[in-house]
């Protein structure tokens, strides 16, 4: 996966997250699905523009 293509999905994660969120449910599914995509959005997010950081910088 590229670098911006990485960040990119890991914005639209934290959207998921938003939209389950803003819900406002106290369901245990939707608890865990919250945390879920906020783990993989900020993980793909910092990875993607590490990536893009270090291929910058590489040159």
């Amino acid at each position: 996966m590229k670098p911006l293509t990485r960040t990119i999905t890991g914005v639209v994660f934290l959207i998921i997250f938003l939209t389950l969120y803003l819900q406002g449910s106290d369901n245990t599914l939707y608890s865990f699905l919250e945390g879920l995509s906020v783990a993989i959005g900020i993980i793909f997010i910092t990875r993607g523009l590490y990536e893009l950081y270090r291929a910058k910088n590489v040159k």
